[in-house]
């Protein structure tokens, strides 16, 4: 049976010489530089001493071709984040995505990583999951990249 879409990892960095601290302060910064630009952008909590930062994010969704139905299908995609770190090492989640259309008649609603399970929706539905993967790749891509170089102090 199909569950809620979710993407989980955890990463080992090779400088094993980080603390906890230091990768919760990156993770910060990771989130509040402009990793989301949406409004609706939250850090729900972010907790030092447990080294937890956990928030919600949005993106936009652009539907590409079907026509007058097909543009009802864009919209937006929200989403929950969180972001657990340790002494040289952090887990991430991101979770529940919810494809909001234009038009209310047009939200799929919760996306599941099984096949699509509305009639009418496979070829809106594929091009959501697209979308989702590729903003996923992208901000994991930039997680690393903080996660991995922190901040720049030479100014």
């Amino acid at each position: 049976m199909a569950q809620p879409l979710s993407f989980t990892g955890i990463v080992s960095l090779k400088d094993t010489t980080l603390t906890k601290d230091e990768l919760y302060a990156r993770g910060v910064l990771w989130v509040t530089s402009g990793t989301f630009k949406s409004p609706g952008d939250i850090l729900k909590m972010s907790d030092k001493k447990t080294g937890i930062i956990q928030g919600s994010g949005s993106m936009h969704h652009q539907h590409i071709g079907g026509g007058v139905p097909g543009s009802y299908a864009s919209g937006y995609i929200t989403f929950n984040f969180k972001l657990y770190v340790k002494d040289s090492k952090y887990k991430y989640e991101f979770s529940d995505f919810v494809h909001h259309g234009v038009s209310e008649g047009y939200s799929y609603g919760l996306v599941n990583d099984g096949e699509c399970n509305k009639k009418f929706w496979k070829k809106y539905y594929v091009q959501i999951r697209k979308t989702i993967n590729t903003e996923v790749a992208s901000m994991l891509k930039s997680l690393e990249s903080f996660m991995n170089s922190g901040v720049n102090n030479n100014w």
